[in-house]
């Protein structure tokens, strides 16, 4: 009988120590599993990261390319100025044009203070 309860402690013994086996394993694999986890998330977090700072570099390259935009504008803007400027300077008015037009489309034959006539027969400017 001593012999028979010796053995039914030892299977009980052996029935613990199995079931602790099986929990630390499960308890392994489910440490495994977390790890494995935690490894994409880290892995997906360094993607964000480059890609952040990836984007911060785009913003940063086209504020630049904008502000050389803005620079070119203002010199574009200035160099028409001046010729506008170099234009009007060159340009007559547009009395000063209307009396070029007049001496030469126009040949006074006449002039009395008062009148004159243009040898033109359809000069409606006398």
């Amino acid at each position: 009988m001593k012999k028979g309860l010796k053995e039914k402690q030892m299977e009980v013994e052996v029935d613990k120590y199995r079931t602790m086996l099986e929990l630390k394993q499960s308890d392994t694999g489910e440490r495994d599993r977390i790890e494995t986890e935690l490894n994409g998330l880290r892995e997906e977090n360094r993607q964000i990261n480059r890609r952040e700072k990836d984007l911060k570099d785009e913003v940063i390259a086209c504020r630049e390319l904008l502000d050389s935009k803005d620079e070119e504008i203002d010199i574009l803007n200035e160099k028409l100025n001046n010729m506008r400027r170099q234009r009007d300077e060159l340009t007559p008015t547009h009395n000063e044009m209307k009396r070029q037009n007049i001496r030469k489309d126009h040949i006074i034959i006449e002039d009395t203070g008062n009148s004159a006539t243009c040898s033109s027969k359809d000069c409606i400017i006398f």
